[in-house]
């Protein structure tokens, strides 16, 4: 089978977060990624959608995350707030590139 390299642009910091999260699944970043387009072409959607999420899902969002893959000796998050909320606004800016 012959194969093909696509090339994208990504923050450094979305790049880590993502190795970093994707880790957790035991995939690459590349597998996701043939994951994804392997789910477009069986059933003709993406599949995600593009939606920007507040501040208060992000939140709720990394709790959950965090419930699940941290023992009940909860740790310090690994971001204070002023750095969480500048990554945010970084994907905020990463995100805007596709309107």
């Amino acid at each position: 089978m012959h194969t093909s390299t696509i090339t994208f642009r990504l923050s450094e910091d979305m790049k880590e977060a993502c190795r970093e999260i994707l880790a957790e699944y035991d995939m690459s970043v590349s597998d996701y990624c043939r994951l994804a387009f392997e789910y477009l072409i069986q059933t003709g959607r993406p599949a995600v959608q593009k939606k920007v999420v507040s501040d208060q899902e992000l939140q709720m969002m990394r709790r959950a995350r965090t419930k699940k893959n941290v023992s009940p000796q909860a740790q310090t998050p690994s971001k204070t707030p002023d750095e969480a909320q500048a990554h945010f606004e970084s994907l905020k800016t990463s995100l805007a590139d596709f309107d």
